[in-house]
């Protein structure tokens, strides 16, 4: 196994040697799912990167339409090596490539296409992203995944039999061309409004059966046996469930026969008879693509830490996605924090407080003494079969202070403890104490204990309502020293406070140049207007930057007409948010008004977490009537975060009239949280 997948997957967390043989996929006496050697091989691995590039990048968008000229596909400066040594730099296992996202924009020269790289004027149409990221791959023995959109914008024949059988001979290209392929990537967005050779409609199929899963599936096993599926419709691992990488508790590797609904996803299913652990997805930017305007809210490294401590510790997988520009490379600031995310990482993991210390078990079957989980890497310990509860105590040669407990169970066995319970003794004749308890133990299970505990001795208590617990790891932690970026908060008042942790100097800016060449110390709030703070750390500018835009005062506007009542709290983000009826023939509406005619230079719409967003949206210029702009949000759906519809120049007037025809999923209600209107 591969050093990076040891730090990445905390396979044997810092044991430095295999965690599981694949041949352990075998064992199991058939009652309980237990996992391929795929998936093994998958859970182990621990984090991927996911690379969104592509026409998308050059357009500023999401989802592109379909229609964009492939003369606009020209990075200036691509290099995969870049690409892929930042992969490598941050401890992943390897990367997954858009090779051809929503779009229809293929990033490797198809056959089958004439919407591709052969048509666009980079490297005078020889150039091959696919071929050149899978090579940098190889080069350093990194994995390599490919993500192939089912929806294609672009094509004519999409929604009819004859685009089903072009996805399936795109699909053998990518499968046969590139070597190894470890993990096939098809997203959940299919049908809508698309360019589809000119017709510019909206084409609506059955997710389940247009494009024959069945067929589909079979051809990546035949030509990628290795590599795992990530599909909706079935496959080896199944979506969290969202896209901000949120991950709770429990969070089981076993699920249903069939499709999961939104309870299923995140959580699975304790006992359920199908083995398909979670990927968490999720970008390092708020969107998935660069934009240049997303440079202040780059995840920070410790803020990266705290996302792979949950997913990676809740037995789930990290695919995290860094977004080359429009060079063809992985920003800097994006690049630095990965590096310090695997830092992070791998100082929590540079030694285990646990060493030299001694594990009794209140039961055994198979002889083994419990301090196998402390230094043996391939054997594991579990209680007698008709065991249900059961005890391990593990006795330190000294006092030892940690914050954080390892658990893994042995994937061969399936799932076999239910729940557990944390116990320490701070003294020798001292009482045990309870500090922690949970459910789902799974490949991977970290415990954070809230704060140091010293102790001379640890219980762990496992309990199974249906088969003898076994437990593969045990080991103890403290998590590492981080640094967090400050926080830029704007009251009702225009009062703009700028907090730190503990209290640390911050620098700022409200002209949104750099604060840490040209900014000032941060005193007290201060009132403003509007328009862009940024702030970072003093003495830790370089990894603690952030950005706030802030619209006009809401002091300025009113809401004079609404199609539901309560609307006057977007204008602050509180109250939980607006919510108006919406369908055919009925829209939601908002008026506001300002005292003077006032310059606006955009809308920035922030969506109510877990509630039906808008998908569609029109601004109209209230005094004269005029439509400024209109289109739609892409994949808010699965992505909730705070959406800036920019108008191609300022639009001067006392009235602005917002209207919504449409909310994610078809529902007749939608909700917004808030809504700022950009004076700059």
């Amino acid at each position: 196994m591969k050093r990076r997948e040891l730090l990445g997957g905390l396979a044997a967390v810092g044991a430095g040697a295999q965690f599981f043989p694949l041949r352990a996929s075998l064992a199991g006496s058939g009652r309980w799912a237990v996992p391929s050697a795929r998936q093994i091989a998958w859970q182990c691995r621990g984090r991927m990167a996911f690379i969104h590039f592509g026409m998308n990048t050059f357009t500023d968008r999401e989802w592109g339409f379909g229609n964009d000229l492939p003369d606009l596909f020209n990075p200036t400066d691509f290099s995969a090596d870049q690409i892929a040594d930042t992969v490598r730099d941050g401890d992943f296992a390897g990367l997954i490539i858009t090779a051809k996202h929503h779009d229809g924009f293929c990033l490797w020269p198809s056959q089958y296409s004439d919407y591709s790289v052969k048509q666009a004027p980079w490297r005078n149409g020889q150039g091959d992203v696919v071929g050149d990221l899978a090579a940098a791959c190889k080069a350093r023995d990194l994995r390599f995944g490919v993500y192939l959109s089912p929806w294609d914008r672009h094509r004519a024949d999409y929604g009819h039999e004859g685009y089903v059988q072009f996805y399936m001979r795109q699909l053998h290209e990518l499968l046969t061309r590139y070597g190894p392929v470890c993990e096939v990537w098809f997203d959940g967005a299919n049908g809508g409004d698309g360019w589809y050779g000119g017709a510019a409609e909206t084409r609506h199929i059955d997710a389940e059966t247009y494009y024959r899963w069945p067929e589909i599936f079979a051809l990546v096993r035949k030509l990628q046996p290795e590599a795992v599926i990530f599909a909706p419709q079935g496959g080896d691992v199944r979506w969290i469930g969202n896209e901000a990488g949120r991950v709770t508790s429990p969070c089981w590797p076993t699920v249903p026969k069939g499709s999961l609904n939104s309870d299923i996803l995140p959580h699975g299913m304790f006992g359920a008879p199908v083995w398909r652990p979670a990927e968490v997805d999720v970008s390092i930017r708020p969107g998935w693509f660069w934009h240049e305007e997303e440079n202040g809210s780059i995840r920070s490294a410790a803020e990266l830490f705290d996302l792979m401590f949950a997913t990676l510790g809740s037995g789930a997988n990290l695919l995290l996605n860094l977004p080359p520009d429009r060079r063809g490379r992985i920003p800097a600031l994006d690049r630095d924090a990965v590096r310090g995310m695997a830092a992070l990482w791998r100082g929590m993991l540079a030694r285990d407080y646990a060493g030299a210390g001694h594990i009794t078990a209140s039961d055994t079957e198979n002889g083994r003494s419990g301090d196998v989980l402390l230094v043996d890497d391939v054997r594991y310990w579990q209680a007698p079969a008709s065991v249900r509860d059961v005890s391990l105590k593990l006795m330190l040669p000294t006092r030892r202070r940690f914050d954080v407990v390892m658990l893994s169970e042995p994937l061969s066995c399936g799932v076999t403890i239910q729940h557990y319970e944390i116990e320490v003794q701070e003294h020798p004749r001292g009482a045990f104490r309870r500090v922690a308890g949970g459910e789902a133990v799974g490949h991977c299970c970290l415990v954070a204990l809230g704060g140091p505990v010293e102790a001379i001795a640890m219980r762990v208590r496992l309990f199974s309502s249906d088969r003898a617990p076994a437990l593969r790891r045990l080991a103890l932690y403290r998590e590492p020293k981080r640094v967090y970026p400050p926080t830029i908060m704007r009251d009702e008042r225009g009062l703009v406070v700028i907090t730190a942790r503990d209290g640390a100097a911050v620098l700022y800016t409200a002209d949104g140049t750099d604060p840490a060449s040209s900014g000032t110390l941060y005193r007290k709030p201060f009132l403003f207007a509007g328009g862009t703070v940024r702030a970072c750390l003093a003495m830790h500018a370089a990894e603690t930057g952030r950005e706030a835009i802030y619209g006009l005062l809401p002091t300025l506007i009113r809401i004079v007409e609404a199609s539901a009542p309560g609307a006057e709290v977007l204008l602050t983000g509180r109250g939980g948010g607006w919510r108006s009826s919406v369908g055919p023939g009925h829209s939601a509406r908002i008026v506001m008004t300002f005292p003077a005619r006032t310059c606006i230079y955009g809308v920035v719409l922030t969506p109510v977490e877990g509630e039906p967003a808008p998908v569609t949206y029109a601004v109209a210029n209230g005094d004269d009537g005029r439509e400024i702009l209109s289109g739609r949000f892409d994949n808010m759906a699965a992505n909730a975060a705070s959406r800036e519809i920019r108008f191609r120049e300022a639009v001067c007037c006392t009235r602005l009239v917002l209207t919504f025809s449409r909310a994610t999923g078809e529902s007749p209600v939608l909700s917004i949280g808030s809504l700022k209107l950009l004076s700059r």
